[in-house]
């Protein structure tokens, strides 16, 4: 290719980059239409995911009161399994105890697992996880309690709030 000073725009490069710019216009603008969509749908409760919380305390409590407020993510969270019942959970139906988690997870009443266990808890969290692999739910965890999961899970999306989602195998 070489480059012509009396002609610094032929027809061919002007249609070329307009072409582009169309294209990107189009496909940025279905991406805003599909997400307005989907957060009008979600906000009436179609679309929405059945989900479980996993844990106690303020982590908990944390998770719940965003996913509460922000009910575009999709997420009711209908039940929780903790240590022992929490009032600052009294709106979602007590499961029992951590070791109940199989039974809910083989259960398929859910579509989503959260977990916000305690921080003092990792080695709960990590065995909790494996038992992720038994099943299809989607698994999602506090952004600040990545980091003790990392080397046993691999990210599979962040969507621009404060819960990754995970998948249990490297």
């Amino acid at each position: 290719l070489t480059f012509d000073p009396n002609r610094p725009l032929p027809e061919s490069r002007v249609i070329l980059a307009g072409y582009g710019i169309g294209i990107y216009l189009i496909i940025t603008g279905d991406r805003i239409a599909l997400s307005t969509i989907l957060r009008q749908l979600r906000l009436r409760g179609i679309g929405v995911s059945r989900a479980l919380l996993v844990g106690n305390g303020p982590e908990a409590r944390d998770i719940l009161s965003y996913v509460r407020s922000h009910p575009e993510i999709g997420f009711r969270v209908t039940s929780y399994i903790g240590s022992a019942p929490d009032s600052g959970v009294a709106s979602a139906v007590w499961k029992g105890k951590y070791s109940r988690l199989p039974q809910c997870l083989s259960s398929g009443e859910f579509d989503v697992v959260l977990f916000g266990v305690a921080a003092g808890q990792s080695g709960k969290l990590g065995r909790m996880v494996k038992l992720m692999r038994q099943t299809r739910a989607r698994s999602f965890i506090e952004a600040d309690q990545y980091s003790t999961l990392v080397g046993e899970v691999r990210p599979a999306r962040v969507h621009g709030h404060p819960l990754v989602e995970f998948r249990a195998e490297l």
